[in-house]
This record gives C-alpha cells, sequence and structure tokens, in this order.
C-alpha cells in the first residue's frame, strides 16, 4: 500500500496565487507554498485564488459573503473524492493550510469531506487566522435562533469531522475594526484529534506577508519569519515535501533555510526570532484584548511575563506550558463539546455570512 499526498493551499479573501520571476510584488504564502512543493505521481497540490479573486457572483460583493468559496470548496472536495475512488487500496493524505477567509474554507473542506472514514482519508489542516466575516452579534443570533444561516454555523462545530488527525489553528493578537467583521472563530474538534492552538504577534495579514523582487523571497518582518517557519514545520512533518532550491530566499529566511538540517542551532534561531518578539511586546507595553466568536478572547499581557506564546515555551523546554506564562494567549469560550452533544449542518442552508435577512440569492448547494 502506497501514500498518496494532496496538498491544498487557500488564498485569503483578496489574496492571488500567482508568483511571477520578473516583477515586483508581494506574495501570499498559499502562493509560496505551492511554488515549493514537490508534485509526482504520489504528491500533488490544489491551489485557490482568495474567493474575492475572479469571483463570478456579483452577490458576492467582492467576497464579503461566501458563495464562490463555498463552490471552491465544492471543487476541492470533488477532486479529493476523485483520487479516492481512483486510489482506493492507497492510503490518502490532505494537508490544507487557509488564511483568512481560506482558513475558514480550510474548515469547510474538513465539513464536506466528514463522510468519508479516517481509514480511507487523513486530513492535516493549519489554518491561520480564521475569519468568517460574521459580525459576533449576527452570529450570535444565528446560533440562538437555531437558523443556522452564518458561514461561522457551518464551522463552529467539527466533531463529526472523525477523520481530521491533526488541526493547528494560529491566531493574530492585534484586533481590527468590528466594523470590517474580522473576528476570529475557533471551532469544536473530535476529541480523538490532535490539536494546537496558539497566538502569535501581528495585526492579520501584517503577519505573514513575503515581498517577490523578481523571485527573490524577503519576509517584510519577523512575524512572518515565525509563521512562515512553523507553517513549513507542519507541512513536511505531515507529508508534504518541498524543494527550497526553487526560490531564492533572502534575509533571515535564507538563514532559516541554511539551518534546516541543523537541529539545534536552528531552533537558537527560531528562538531568538521568538525573543525579539516579545522585546516588541514589552516595548509597547500595552495590555489589549481581541473579540472573537463563540465567546472566546485573544489577550496581550506583556506586563512581567517571560515567553511569547506556547510555542517559544516549548523552544525553551518549560516542563509546563501555562497561559500565565505567556504574553499572547487564549481563553476558549467553545469548549471542545462532547461527541453525543455533536450538531450536524448542512450546507444547503448556508444563505449569508453577515446577516440572515440579507436579500442575498441563497448559497448554491454542494
Amino acid at each position: 500500500m502506497s501514500k498518496i499526498t494532496i496538498s491544498v493551499y487557500l488564498n485569503g479573501t483578496d489574496e492571488s496565487n500567482h508568483f511571477s520571476k520578473s516583477s515586483f510584488s508581494t506574495i501570499s504564502l498559499p502562493a509560496l507554498l505551492n511554488e515549493l512543493t514537490v508534485q509526482d505521481a504520489s504528491h500533488t497540490t490544489l491551489v485557490y485564488d482568495g474567493c474575492g479573486i475572479k469571483n463570478p457572483y456579483y452577490s458576492d460583493m467582492g467576497g464579503l459573503f461566501t458563495y464562490h468559496l463555498v463552490d471552491q470548496i465544492s471543487d476541492a472536495a470533488k477532486k479529493i473524492e476523485k483520487v479516492l475512488a481512483e486510489n482506493s487500496k492507497d492510503d490518502v493524505i490532505v494537508n490544507v493550510y487557509g488564511f483568512s477567509r481560506g482558513g475558514v474554507g480550510a474548515f469547510l473542506l474538513c465539513q464536506k469531506l466528514k463522510h468519508i472514514s479516517a481509514t480511507q482519508l487523513k486530513l492535516n489542516v493549519i489554518s491561520f487566522e480564521p475569519v468568517p466575516g460574521n459580525f459576533i452579534t449576527t452570529t450570535n443570533s444565528d446560533l440562538f435562533l437555531g437558523t443556522k444561516k452564518t458561514i461561522t454555523a457551518a464551522v463552529s462545530d467539527l466533531t463529526d469531522c472523525k477523520n481530521i488527525s491533526n488541526m493547528f489553528i494560529l491566531f493574530t493578537n492585534t484586533p481590527l475594526p468590528d466594523i470590517i467583521a474580522h473576528a476570529p472563530i475557533l471551532p469544536s474538534f473530535p476529541k480523538a484529534c490532535n490539536i494546537e492552538v496558539d497566538v502569535t504577534p501581528g495585526c492579520h495579514k501584517g503577519a505573514v506577508t513575503f515581498w517577490n523582487a523578481k523571485g527573490h523571497i524577503t519576509a517584510v518582518n519577523t512575524e512572518s519569519i515565525l509563521v512562515f517557519h512553523r507553517v513549513i514545520d507542519f507541512f513536511e512533518k505531515s507529508g508534504t515535501i518541498f524543494d527550497f532550491n526553487k526560490i531564492d530566499f533572502n534575509d533571515q529566511l535564507k538563514v532559516l533555510m541554511d539551518l534546516r538540517d541543523n537541529h539545534i542551532e536552528k531552533r537558537k534561531f527560531i528562538k531568538q526570532l521568538c525573543d525579539e518578539l516579545v522585546g516588541k511586546q514589552k516595548f509597547i507595553g500595552e495590555s489589549i484584548s481581541r473579540a472573537m466568536h463563540l465567546g472566546s478572547s485573544i489577550f496581550t499581557k506583556p506586563d512581567d511575563r517571560l515567553y511569547l506564546n506556547r510555542y517559544h515555551q516549548s523552544l525553551c523546554d518549560e516542563e509546563k506550558v501555562n497561559d500565565e506564562k505567556s504574553i499572547l494567549f487564549l481563553k476558549n469560550g467553545n469548549e471542545v463539546k462532547t461527541e453525543e452533544k455533536s450538531s450536524s449542518f448542512s450546507f444547503s442552508s448556508l444563505n449569508s455570512v453577515i446577516d440572515p435577512v440579507d436579500k442575498a440569492p441563497k448559497a448554491l448547494k454542494i
């Protein structure tokens, strides 16, 4: 029995998967990951532009709603199901990275594939800054009334998705204005799923931005270097293979690549990045909170705390990782539910991501 690995990369709303070595531009992490991924008989990729790019639905208002995102996830699910049908005797591993609305798309993909047995399909998902696009008050009303018409309701409970093997969710600490509906979400997951949740410094897209100077890739800040490393590490452990010689990295990204086979020195380098970011948080010196859906909250408390986050504690070999030691931490208001209490969600009920009484047409069924 052989293994087939499918790596799925989902961009944020306005991000393109385009990558050029002849121009100057920013480049999204999904585009960068797709360019680096080795593709052969047993490894392939699916990469999608943000749902606001080339969106055929005028009712989506440039990505405000998610009809196009639902189409994209439907397309990915069908392609994965086709691979499963054609390779029924093989182990199929699907590794997913999604940012922002793409991060919510990663959760939607889990819902769409939940009917497939864990013996047939293994899902490893990293969702960075999953933002449904709903207002928190709209979400609360939708869930209280049981109408389940928002995208938040579609992804709030993933406890039926038994084929999720590993789930890594990473949030940034700096809040965005409530008016642009950028509150993130932390769903519930199955008991058997390995879950890692952490907070990293930055403000949404600003924590994962890279500059492409005719094929020379530079991270715009330390925050982006740290996220790049954590995503690459997750994917490599999950079976995705990268060829880092395909891209010319500059500055600290190049140092990180040069240290790939020297685990001790690489660990020291990453720890130094975290130490540097602790210094930035201490310099700002301001305690802030960021509201989330489902009653959760993200906190920043520089005070006398020693570590940036949970990951920083692990790098420093702390025996007991504790949020009380972290400057950045999350309080989960949506505690993991028992499987007996889990509730299914029908995609056909997904009408609107902002307000269930909006007059936008119904979402396409998938």
